[in-house]
């Protein structure tokens, strides 16, 4: 499965490169702080729940990190602080990871086994998100929807899943969370 992690360019703890909530102290000062500010507000935040608040990780284990299942699920997770995590000198570490080692969470998060992945791709952090308010991930609307139409939703999520079970239950919770039934 392919893993999307944000990463430093060039700063490692204990061999991999670090991420923007763990190890921030080995940053210079100003990306220290930015960083420090980022990951009080996001474990605020019901759209970014770290992995202990995430009914589908639930946690994370010491030979685990945290990645997420494609691009823009990373960049709606981080919106509002591309810039900085580009100026802190973080990019896009991309990995193929065995999908026995990878466990999906809520909002496109995972957590997976760096001892199996591959690393296949560095890629800065496109300049069409820098600009991305925090406020729009907030601001999203609810679909309403009859409670008869829900059903057949979940019911068209499990023939389309069939095959991946960790994907259908990703995929159903996202559904039931965008929904407000009447």
């Amino acid at each position: 499965m392919r893993m999307y992690r944000v990463a430093h360019s060039t700063i490692r703890a204990g061999g991999t490169y670090i991420g923007p909530y763990c190890n921030n102290s080995m940053l210079p000062a100003p990306h220290h702080d930015e960083m420090a500010w980022m990951q009080m507000e996001h474990e605020d935040s019901v759209f970014c729940p770290g992995p202990q608040e995430d009914p589908f990780l639930r946690h994370i284990s010491e030979d685990e990190f945290c990645a997420f299942v494609g691009e823009e699920p990373l960049y709606v997770w981080f919106s509002g602080y591309c810039a900085k995590l580009k100026a802190a000198g973080y990019v896009i570490r991309v990995y193929d990871v065995p999908d026995a080692d990878v466990r999906c969470g809520r909002r496109g998060q995972a957590a997976f086994k760096m001892g199996s992945a591959e690393e296949r791709d560095v890629r800065p952090i496109l300049e069409r998100f820098l600009g991305r308010d925090a406020e729009e991930r907030q601001q999203r609307q609810a679909i309403y929807v009859p409670a008869s139409k829900v059903a057949v939703m979940l019911g068209q999520v499990r023939d389309m899943t069939a095959d991946k079970p960790y994907l259908a239950a990703v995929l159903r919770q996202e559904l039931r969370d965008a929904l407000i039934l009447d």
